[in-house]
């Protein structure tokens, strides 16, 4: 109540944290953080399938790494086994996908995900069976 930040969870750890090891910190921590977390991603799902066929979702990698550059992407789903090689140019917001990976190409889904979070959005990592659509990549635009 007198804390202004705003990323300040009700739950707490109780005793001496010097007591616990490093896993039951995170265990007991986990257990405060992980129902807010959930809630939040539940809401930007929703979301996603309430605006999905709208030209304010995506889940083409090509168009969502030059809106995220942009600061477009509120929320972006990411599937975290899957890897995208290629090259974006920032000047012209093309976006070329490769195969293969090489020493002169970007992992294209975690470039998506740095400029998201660069701009103030919301990265999600899932698992494909999780993912709101059929692809490695899914956003919801601010506009």
């Amino acid at each position: 109540k007198v804390g202004g930040y705003n990323y300040i969870l009700n739950g707490f750890i109780t005793g001496n944290p010097d007591e616990l090891s490093p896993e039951e910190l995170h265990q007991r921590a986990w257990g405060i953080v992980e129902p807010d977390l959930k809630s939040e991603q539940e809401k930007a799902f929703n979301q996603y399938r309430d605006l999905s066929q709208t030209a304010r979702t995506a889940d083409c990698l090509p168009d969502i790494l030059p809106a995220a550059a942009q600061g477009r992407v509120g929320w972006l789903f990411v599937d975290v086994a899957a890897h995208i090689w290629g090259t974006y140019h920032a000047e012209t917001g093309k976006v070329e996908v490769h195969k293969e990976r090489s020493s002169d190409r970007d992992e294209l889904i975690d470039l998506a995900a740095f400029q998201t979070l660069t701009h103030g959005g919301r990265v999600y990592a899932c698992r494909k069976k999780d993912m709101p659509g059929p692809t490695p990549t899914a956003a919801v635009f601010r506009w």
